[in-house]
């Protein structure tokens, strides 16, 4: 990005990355145009156009495409047709899964190249909200394309690094087990609570993993966790098994192979001792 005032990004699909990108971006100062398939309207400071509308700017001006997985290619060469990307383009994708040469091997040569991957669970986008400021966003293409996506994102207030493209699988997947699989969790813990007779069990699981996540928050290591497994409480931890293999031998399992993950990285960060952490992995063994 030069020098002077910021110029103008288009952003295809407003949806919820696309929405809170867009708003990061306005609030930094940068005109912002979503592309989207509705009618034309604004949401809050962003201009919301539809495809193919020809008052789409042109020139240098970069895209990102906001889209799903599947549809980047596809929408990459829809935008070449009607004339929107070209030779001269620099153009961006947030796939968290899908490599920045994605787009040229779709359209062919361009300006700039990059994928940027927000590690974020962004909200529906209704109410329309920003990306939160230090939100990591992994960024991998070609010179230009990682040039201009570090400078815009970064404006936005994110924090920016490379990746590389041949990781990003690994990365995706770890973004899965924190933003998408702990769902599964919560809603299995709403359904041992309901059965258990408690009120507004999917609230009070809710509430109990946000509890987790605050708490790490504020003190980002093992030190900040409680529960049973964390003061080396075996008879607790033999309770538990035991009602979720009652109730469902498939809730035994994942409590199984989730304490024994956190019963070793408890113990190797040194705050559960080596007897109860033996005693415990006996229990979740056998």
């Amino acid at each position: 990005m030069t020098a002077g005032a910021p110029g103008p990004v288009i952003i295809v699909g407003a949806g919820r990355a696309g929405t809170g990108i867009g708003l990061a971006l306005a609030m930094a100062g940068f005109p912002v145009t979503l592309v989207s398939r509705d009618a034309p309207r604004r949401v809050g400071p962003l201009d919301i156009r539809p495809y193919g509308d020809p008052t789409l700017p042109t020139g240098t001006a970069p895209w990102i495409l906001a889209v799903p997985d599947r549809l980047i290619a596809a929408t990459c060469r829809a935008l070449h047709e009607s004339g929107f990307l070209g030779a001269s383009s620099v153009v961006g994708h947030l796939s968290g899964a899908l490599p920045a040469s994605i787009l040229t091997d779709a359209i062919g040569p361009l300006a700039g190249r990059f994928s940027a991957h927000p590690l974020l669970a962004f909200p529906l986008p209704f109410p329309p909200r920003p990306m939160p400021h230090g939100t990591t966003v992994l960024i991998e293409g070609d010179p230009t394309g990682e040039l201009v996506a570090h400078a815009l994102f970064g404006a936005a207030g994110a924090e920016t690094a490379a990746v590389d493209p041949a990781r990003k699988p690994l990365v995706h997947a770890a973004a899965v087990l924190s933003a998408n699989l702990a769902a599964a969790l919560v809603w299995s813990a709403a359904d041992a609570l309901r059965d258990s007779g408690v009120p507004d069990p999917l609230k009070v699981s809710t509430r109990l993993l946000k509890s987790l996540v605050d708490n790490l928050g504020d003190r980002p290591d093992a030190a900040a966790l409680t529960g049973p497994i964390a003061r080396g409480d075996a008879p607790t931890v033999l309770a538990n098994l035991a009602a979720l293999e009652a109730r469902d031998p498939s809730l035994g399992r994942l409590y199984r192979d989730l304490a024994l993950r956190l019963a070793d990285a408890l113990r190797d960060a040194g705050t559960l001792p080596e007897v109860p952490w033996r005693t415990i992995r006996e229990i979740l063994e056998s």
